[in-house]
């Protein structure tokens, strides 16, 4: 069948539109951070049998289980995109993901249901994996859809600086709250305010997404009567090969945001630095990073999508191993340079990722397919991140370790993007 030619991107397809979809997906990522943000007040009052470190991984646990779920979000809410439009799918997204955020923040303690609190947290963790699960893809198609064909890296790009910007913020609120309130006024009540403030950014969110239009390319696919009424189907029979690659592709994309942004605090603790130190190395590498994706992004609209992916998965490749060993014996400067080169490569790799998942498919299943696709890639690469890397940091001595897994995902990422076939999605638009 053949798609219909969109009529062009619409009029809010500008700095309006990124700026929205950014807001929104910010406060979806800031929503789905907390609980790894979190995980040192959260494991005393949902897991108070176990020993802290037990407790800790426990909560990282739970903090996967969002992960396995990923994957149904991406076959409910991508495909649902494909048949009642980007916008429908989109805000359902974020208030799935408002509401279960919200719903930790009100849950009592162990001590006060006994196991019922563990498995409600879990439930709410299911609810944001289903949620993030969807709106990757989703805010990756309606950036894609709605920028001018030369600018779609540096567009979709913002949809990663977002995410990098939910981290932060989730970042910053754990830590001014620990600083009005001390270690013991947040482990007492303190850790429920940022999930509790889901409820203002959520209806914020929920505002600013009821403003968007629907993309010029689903617009196109309803007035010609294209609209697929079997979109997982139709996904796999057309874009199979694709789905598959981005699953691989995201390997890296997946291991290497989580370990840069996510992992490191922690690793920074372990190596002896003071809470101050490490939070404000991790705000500087996020910050950093969110002015370097849409920059690198810019880059990839000129250069193309395989040079950019290559050389950052190939540079993650030959430099993780190594600035992991030298990570032991360095001062706070030292440590910090290492994971701003690391936190780089991840940068430049993920500002691409998304606008070539998306150029890889068709219209008429793209929501879907981009969706299924990195959705099964989370819940092999990302899910087991946090845990695997903190593992093997308590239980194997040498400082070069945690970042092989890291190293091994580049690999898989970087032989995926050097096989794939020279086609439209690996190459600079046309201006």
């Amino acid at each position: 069948m053949t798609t219909p030619t969109p009529p062009g991107p619409v009029a809010n397809a500008g700095v309006r539109t990124v700026v929205a979809v950014a807001i929104g997906n910010m406060m979806e990522w800031y929503d789905f951070a907390l609980t790894a943000t979190l995980a040192q007040y959260l494991a005393p009052v949902f897991f108070p049998r176990s020993t802290p470190i037990s407790g800790f991984l426990n909560v990282l646990v739970v903090f996967g289980i969002a992960f396995v779920f990923r994957p149904l979000g991406g076959w409910l809410l991508g495909p649902l995109g494909d048949r009642k439009g980007r916008m429908f799918a989109l805000v359902l997204a974020f208030g799935m993901m408002a509401a279960a955020t919200a719903c930790i923040g009100l849950m009592p303690a162990e001590g006060t249901i006994g196991a019922a609190a563990p498995v409600l947290l879990v439930l709410a963790r299911i609810i944001q994996g289903v949620s993030a699960g969807g709106e990757a893809g989703l805010s990756v198609t309606y950036l894609v859809e709605q920028a001018p064909p030369h600018r779609r890296a540096f567009f979709t790009s913002f949809q990663q600086a977002s995410s990098i910007g939910g981290f932060l913020f989730a970042t910053l609120t754990v830590w001014l709250l620990t600083t009005a309130l001390g270690s013991d006024g947040m482990a007492a009540w303190g850790w429920r305010v940022p999930f509790l403030l889901a409820v203002p950014f959520g209806l914020i969110g929920l505002y600013i997404r009821a403003k968007l239009h629907e993309t010029p390319d689903f617009t196109a696919l309803a007035q010609a009567g294209q609209i697929t009424t079997t979109p997982i189907r139709t996904a796999f029979q057309v874009n199979g090969r694709m789905i598959l690659r981005v699953a691989a592709l995201s390997a890296f994309q997946n291991v290497g945001y989580y370990t840069a942004y996510a992992y490191f605090p922690g690793h920074m603790a372990r190596l002896g630095f003071a809470p101050g130190a490490v939070t404000l190395a991790s705000t500087l590498v996020l910050l950093l990073a969110m002015v370097m994706v849409p920059a690198f992004g810019f880059l990839s609209d000129i250069v193309g999508r395989r040079p950019v992916l290559a050389t950052a998965s190939g540079a993650a490749l030959l430099l993780t191993i190594p600035l992991f060993a030298l990570m032991g014996s360095l001062g706070f400067a030292g440590v910090v340079a290492c994971q701003l080169v690391l936190a780089f490569t991840v940068a430049a790799y993920n500002s691409t990722t998304g606008t070539t998942y998306a150029e890889g498919m068709d219209a008429q299943t793209r929501a879907g397919a981009v969706s299924i696709g990195y959705s099964i890639g989370t819940v092999i690469f990302a899910a087991p991140t946090l845990y695997v890397m903190t593992l093997i940091n308590t239980t194997v001595t040498a400082s070069w370790a945690p970042g092989l897994y890291m190293a091994v995902a580049a690999l898989i990422s970087l032989v995926t993007v050097l096989t794939m076939p020279k086609a439209r999605a690996m190459e600079p638009a046309a201006a």
